[in-house]
């Protein structure tokens, strides 16, 4: 149609070339391959060796009981006696078993040391303390006494007991409240309790458990083999770390608690296999006159070799024995860890708090003298090991 013709046709008769929406196909495809590639490209190129650490979970809960033992030292265990979770060298978590309440929001926190950073925590001898930036941690005394002997609880008899001793370790506590209490009060003061460095009101668990007769050990966390993918926790001591930021994240765990004889390995499978990562931390611990339990996570570990040289008082664990936490199975590694003690004179054994444990383990604990077999503190075999 010629262009003045267009004048001489009828309103709303004309056709019009009809539009076409531009192909958003492409754009779509470059967008969802721009967001695709943005984690690959930042893997690429952020070589972050800590995986992203420290993470911040510790503290979980919904509803939280609080035991009633004074904090101000006065049920303490005397001070005349000597001193893994999952599994005692599992991760720092919520104990197995540990039912949240249905209702109410999920906390997950790391709490503040609940001690004071100008002194030692209530139920510590101020003379085994002393302050630094990172709060009161263990030292030995003026007069030379230890941490080790000052809060074990082995006594003179079941030192001189020369019947087969077996020492157990329950680890992964003082994150779950009823878990923790359960512990502290149905199993017997002669079985070593292993305290995470992440929960709340953690001094006033130790002070109780102390009360009722169990030493306590500090479960310091240590890098596994597949960290971060298994992570320990907040300020896990790293293979890939200098020595001096290992030291300030070992003093750090140090400090959230007092009252306790010794230390042991929270996972830590690659940690304790590497020399140059271990010795300073070894060395810092003895320096302390703390002992050292290798919870026999990894049999590369190289905590037995250094003991000489950093000048720890070591011991290792033979066996954990839920690590199939059935019924069945614990009590058969129950009877294997006593057969060790018959042949060997000593062992020590770890463990959870699972709840088919510590029924496995308070009914196994019940018979043992009537078998001819001497229940005792972890610290009993460390210093059999230890002879000063």
């Amino acid at each position: 149609m010629a262009a003045d013709d267009d004048l001489n046709v009828p309103l709303g008769t004309s056709k019009r070339p009809k539009r076409r929406l531009p192909d958003v196909m492409p754009y779509l495809a470059g967008l969802i391959g721009i967001v695709l590639l943005v984690p690959v490209a930042w893997v690429a190129i952020v070589d972050d060796p800590l995986g992203g650490e420290p993470s911040a979970i510790a503290k979980i809960e919904r509803q939280r009981t609080r035991p009633t033992t004074p904090t101000d030292g006065t049920q303490a265990a005397p001070q005349t006696q000597s001193a893994s979770g999952a599994n005692a060298s599992g991760p720092a978590k919520a104990e197995p078993g540990e039912q949240a309440g249905k209702s109410g929001p999920l906390i997950i926190k790391v709490p503040s040391p609940n001690g004071s950073p100008k002194g030692p925590f209530s139920g510590v001898d101020p003379a085994l303390s002393e302050t630094v930036k990172q709060g009161a941690l263990p030292k030995i005394g003026e007069d030379g006494r230890r941490p080790l002997d000052v809060y074990s609880s082995t006594s003179v008899a079941e030192a001189e007991d020369r019947r087969p001793k077996v020492a157990l370790l329950i680890g992964g506590l003082g994150i779950a409240d009823k878990t923790t209490e359960a512990v502290i009060e149905k199993l017997p003061g002669q079985i070593t309790l292993g305290f995470t460095p992440y929960g709340a009101d953690l001094q006033t668990w130790i002070n109780k458990a102390r009360a009722h007769g169990h030493e306590i050990m500090l479960q310091i966390p240590m890098e596994p083999f597949d960290y971060p993918n298994n992570d320990p926790g907040p300020q896990t001591l790293l293979t890939a770390l200098p020595t001096d930021a290992n030291i300030d994240r070992l003093k750090w765990v140090m400090s959230r608690f007092g009252g306790y004889f010794g230390v042991t390995n929270l996972m830590g499978a690659k940690f304790i296999g590497n020399e140059e990562a271990l010795m300073p931390i070894l060395t810092e611990t003895a320096r302390r006159g703390l002992a050292f339990l290798d919870t026999g996570v990894s049999p590369r570990s190289v905590v037995s070799k250094l003991a000489t040289d950093s000048g720890a008082s070591v011991a290792r664990a033979e066996m954990v024995i839920d690590e199939t936490p059935e019924a069945a199975m614990i009590d058969a590694a129950l009877a294997r860890l006593e057969d060790r003690a018959r042949n060997e004179g000593s062992v020590i054994g770890v463990a959870s708090a699972l709840p088919v444990t510590l029924t496995s383990v308070e009914r196994w604990a019940a018979g043992l003298n009537a078998k001819g077999i001497s229940l005792v503190p972890v610290s009993a075999v460390v210093k059999l090991s230890n002879p000063s």
